[in-house]
């Protein structure tokens, strides 16, 4: 991930919206890597939280919302402190907001944004709030939020679709000089996202341009090639032009889920972005 030492959340929440729309969270979750060399730092007695949150994870990206929680319940009973607590904590409130459980998820994503000590964090928070009125349908409140966001966080990694996102609301609400502030602010400030975040930029196909720096966004990395194929059936569904990338690492074997392959970086940031708030965990490959 680009910053490892930070909580990858997952973000912005796939409610009821369309495929591509459905859910503009957070964040990310932390590697597998991230996640044992973190138990190991902490101790031996972070093991059975290390399993627990595991079984979060897996569970989340299986969409098995209702165990997700009963998992994250569970690990904040016997481990409240330990290292993956405050991604535990977001992961819950992510499930509350899929299970359509929007007025609880608000008060555990402002309960995380009032207490954590992380500005990144926090700024994720704050969009994924924004989220569920949007995905609520209260576009008025969402409109509201989303500039609240903006103005209190605007260095955050969700900028650029808090501002794409701004600019299709006021679009819808004739608020004219509001849409080209937003407009022209994403085309300067982000100009590979200077279109609607339910515009995805178009992958770009294989041949020439293959001899060129090509990005794609990882997305799982699996020894189970079952697992993999699950993942990709998955994104494909939800819209993403998702593939598999083997590669023997050590001598074994592994099954990378990719997305898309872009010319530019900040074409394949925006894809990112859009992931990690439909609430997958992501890096940026190269």
């Amino acid at each position: 991930m680009r910053k490892p030492a930070a909580i990858l959340v997952l973000a912005a929440l796939c409610l009821p919206l369309s495929a591509r729309d459905a859910s503009a969270e957070i964040g990310r979750i932390l590697t597998k890597r991230e996640r044992l060399a973190a138990s190991r730092a902490a101790g031996d007695h972070a093991r059975p939280s290390e399993e627990l949150y595991r079984g979060l994870h897996e569970r989340f990206l299986s969409e098995d919302y209702a165990s997700a929680e009963r998992t994250a319940d569970e690990y904040l009973a016997v481990a409240p402190g330990a290292p993956h607590a405050d991604d535990v904590r977001y992961l819950r409130a992510l499930c509350l907001s899929r299970l359509g459980r929007a007025g609880e998820a608000r008060e555990a994503l402002r309960g995380i944004e009032a207490s954590s000590t992380s500005d990144e964090l926090r700024a994720a928070v704050s969009a994924s709030t924004a989220r569920t009125y949007d995905a609520a349908g209260d576009r008025d409140a969402a409109y509201r939020a989303y500039k609240d966001t903006l103005r209190r966080y605007p260095r955050g990694e969700d900028v650029p679709l808090v501002l794409s996102r701004l600019t299709e609301l006021a679009s819808e609400n004739g608020l004219a000089a509001e849409e080209v502030f937003y407009r022209e602010r994403l085309a300067r400030e982000f100009p590979g996202m200077s279109v609607p975040a339910s515009i995805r930029p178009a992958p770009l196909g294989f041949g020439a341009v293959e001899e060129r720096a090509v990005y794609s966004v990882q997305v799982g990395s699996f020894s189970n090639a079952r697992n993999a194929r699950a993942l990709i059936g998955r994104l494909k569904r939800a819209g993403y032009e998702a593939y598999g990338s083997d590669e023997t690492v050590s001598g074994r074997a592994l099954h990378r889920v990719r997305v898309g392959r872009f010319a530019g970086r900040q074409d394949a940031l925006a894809e990112e972005a859009r992931l990690r708030h439909d609430g997958y965990s992501t890096r940026l490959i190269p």
